[in-house]
């Protein structure tokens, strides 16, 4: 039963305030893997190049165009990947929309 649940509690211990010590806290149900659904706080499907690490990014920096899009809020989401032969992934997102973060 609990291969069906996913979490993950990233803390900040850099930042001084008590706000912006939690990157990431979300739990995940993952029964199938062309829906999900996750509810927390974690990264916003808004932008591909948002989503992916780092150490991923084909570039030396990430676009001008990622410092316009959102990033980690609170909400729901509901996403699937491995789909069409694993060249089909989606995610949608309800957020409270709070101030952009700058965490990765």
């Amino acid at each position: 039963m609990m291969d069906y649940y996913e979490f993950r509690l990233l803390p900040d211990f850099a930042g001084s305030s008590t706000a912006k010590s939690i990157t990431d806290a979300y739990l995940n149900v993952h029964y199938w893997d062309a829906f999900q659904l996750e509810i927390g706080k974690f990264k916003q499907p808004f932008s591909y190049e948002e989503l992916i690490q780092d150490r991923y990014v084909p570039t030396m920096e990430r676009s001008m165009i990622d410092q316009l899009t959102p990033q980690r809020d609170e909400g729901v989401m509901i996403h699937g990947h491995k789909m069409f032969d694993d060249r089909f992934e989606y995610g949608i997102s309800v957020s409270n929309a709070t101030k952009r973060q700058h965490h990765r």
